[in-house]
Formats: structure tokens, C-alpha cells, sequence
């Protein structure tokens, strides 16, 4: 597979199943009565936490892995062999890296991981029960997380998409 490819998959396997199929369902269908909470929603926290250091790596990722030059060498290995065709794809990877919005979205996607981890954290370490407060807290923040990660592009057409 390649690189642009396997992020692509790593998105959507991240966001989908980990966030929204396992965090954010714990999340929201978790008992209101205080004791079984943390019973319940701890080892989806601990999941999330161990996950940390993947879902950082796939922000950080994004803007060497979905290089239009990179990509169009993948895809079309001749195209390195072209005359100029080396230089049109570094031409195309600069103007990526100039305009595309991918940058701002992953210092923003940072920020929001760290808010979630240290949420997560905090609620997995609680020794009694987790307020509820705290739960809806919590859930909101993966929740802007895991849009943000939605928001990230799909495919090379989203890829365009985010340079202005």
C-alpha cells in the first residue's frame, strides 16, 4: 500500500473505529448511576490514552504523507523518469506546502488531542466515581477531536481542496 493510501486508511480507522465506534459510544451510553461510570468507561479511557502517540503521529503525518508530489509518484513511478517530472513534483509538493490549510489544522487537531488526553487521564485515574460533568466534558472534547480528524481529507481531490 502506499504511503498516501495507508493514511488515508489510518484516518478513517482511527477516527471511526477507535473515536467514534468505541470512545465516543462508551461515552455517550454510559450508566448515569455514578459507581458503574468509571467501571464502565476506564478501559475505553485506557484505550484512547494508548492510542495517544498513533493518533499524534497521524497529525504529524499528514502533510508529508499526502504530498501531491509523493503521491503522484506512487502512483505513476514514471512520472520520476519524465523529463522535468522530478521537477514538477518538488514544484507541486512546495506550493502544498505554501498553501494548503493542513499546517493550522494539525496545530489545531494538537491542541485538541492534548485537551482530550488530559481529560481522559484525569477521569481513567479517578478512584471514585467520574461526575457527570466531567463525562460531558470529556465527550465534547473527543468529539471535537474526532470532527476535526473528519474534516481531514479523504482522498487526493480533499488534498487540493485544502490549498488556497
Amino acid at each position: 500500500m502506499s504511503v498516501t493510501r495507508d493514511w488515508f486508511a489510518r484516518r478513517a480507522q482511527l477516527n471511526h473505529d477507535l473515536l467514534m465506534n468505541r470512545v465516543l459510544n462508551a461515552l455517550q451510553n454510559s450508566p448515569h448511576e455514578e459507581g458503574q461510570q468509571a467501571t464502565l468507561l476506564v478501559p475505553y479511557l485506557r484505550l484512547l490514552i494508548a492510542r495517544q502517540e498513533e493518533l499524534l503521529e497521524l497529525l504529524d503525518s499528514a502533510t508529508t504523507a499526502l504530498a501531491p508530489g509523493r503521491w503522484l509518484l506512487e502512483e505513476s513511478p514514471v512520472a520520476g523518469e519524465v523529463p522535468g517530472g522530478q521537477m514538477v513534483m518538488e514544484l507541486l509538493d512546495r506550493l502544498f506546502g505554501a498553501t494548503s490549510t493542513l499546517a493550522a489544522t494539525r496545530c489545531e487537531g494538537v491542541q485538541l488531542l492534548e485537551r482530550a488526553m488530559a481529560l481522559a487521564t484525569d477521569a481513567a485515574g479517578t478512584a471514585g466515581p467520574i461526575p457527570s460533568t466531567h463525562i460531558a466534558e470529556l465527550e465534547a472534547s473527543v468529539r471535537q477531536f474526532s470532527n476535526l480528524l473528519e474534516s481531514l481529507p479523504k482522498s487526493m481531490l480533499g488534498v487540493v481542496e485544502t490549498m488556497r
